[in-house]
């Protein structure tokens, strides 16, 4: 018998499932259920295989309710068949931006069940920070006219005082044919182009470009020289951040990361490149919690791959 596990999080690996799930005894397989082409690949829910029966019975009866990652999982006998397994919820799920922080998956799940049945809501979690959040979620309803119906009515509704924007949870494909990823930060597709050649830039009304040197990192393995921004007003200007963030040192480089469509462009985050890595730990260290267009902005390294 391959037990079920339900409501797990989108973040959820299969070896987070397994270390978990051997509390009821030897686990032989685990494996999380994918769905392509969404932010974390995952359909929220996992097979379990028990090295005996009676093991299996154990999961159902004491793992039931258990906590995995803030939510609490159940586990029933796997009654389904294979085909059944793998129906998509392609059209189902949306992607909610611009949360609070202090927002968590039951309040999002509240506040969608406005336009229809939800059935999983996941906060995308970032490690150690102060409350875990990238302030984005995803959200699956049991129809796509409830996912449809989000989209019109509940981007720009407020909850926890910001305005929310709502958009299809879907990879977008390019007319390139290169492949594509998800960002990890906001769990929004971007080519590897733009997070390489074409974010290693700021512009000045389109002409005027300011050029990294040495891709981010020194030369002598000295460390990392870009920070990332976030908590921007979407109104600062590249300008304004590179003028702010001159405080900690010589910047070769910013520039606020986009979000197309929307009323200024932002998603309320940016790149800073400096000349060094002592500085760009000094702007770790001096900027965070400092104040730009009246909002406390924090930096981190960039981690980001180029």
């Amino acid at each position: 018998m391959h037990p079920e596990v339900g409501n797990l999080p989108y973040s959820t690996s299969w070896q987070d499932l397994k270390d978990h799930m051997r509390k009821a005894g030897d686990v032989l397989f685990c494996e999380i259920l994918q769905e392509p082409g969404t932010a974390l690949g995952s359909k929220g829910c996992g097979l379990v295989e028990f090295a005996t029966p009676a093991a299996a019975q154990r999961a159902i009866s004491d793992l039931t309710g258990t906590v995995i990652q803030g939510r609490q999982i159940f586990v029933r006998e796997d009654r389904e068949n294979e085909n059944s397994l793998h129906i998509s919820s392609m059209g189902r799920r949306v992607f909610v931006g611009n949360l609070a922080y202090s927002v968590s998956w039951q309040d999002l799940k509240d506040h969608m069940r406005q336009c229809g049945e939800v059935l999983h809501c996941d906060i995308m979690r970032e490690p150690n920070t102060a409350m875990g959040s990238k302030g984005c979620g995803i959200v699956e309803f049991a129809s796509a006219s409830s996912a449809k119906r989000a989209i019109q009515d509940m981007t720009d509704s407020i909850l926890k005082g910001r305005p929310i924007f709502v958009r299809e949870d879907r990879e977008e494909r390019g007319g390139s044919g290169r492949g594509e990823r998800r960002d990890a930060r906001f769990g929004r597709p971007e080519r590897r182009e733009r997070f390489g050649r074409a974010r290693s830039r700021s512009y000045s009304g389109g002409r005027q470009r300011w050029q990294p040197v040495g891709g981010g990192r020194n030369r002598d393995g000295g460390g990392n020289r870009r920070v990332f921004v976030g908590n921007l007003a979407y109104s600062v200007t590249w300008q304004e951040l590179k003028d702010h963030m001159r405080h900690a040192g010589d910047v070769l480089f910013c520039e606020i990361l986009k979000e197309p469509g929307t009323t200024l462009g932002s998603k309320g985050c940016a790149i800073v490149e400096y000349r060094t890595a002592a500085e760009a730990r000094r702007a770790i260290r001096s900027m965070t919690d400092t104040e730009l267009r009246g909002r406390q902005m924090w930096v981190r390294e960039d981690r980001e791959e180029i």
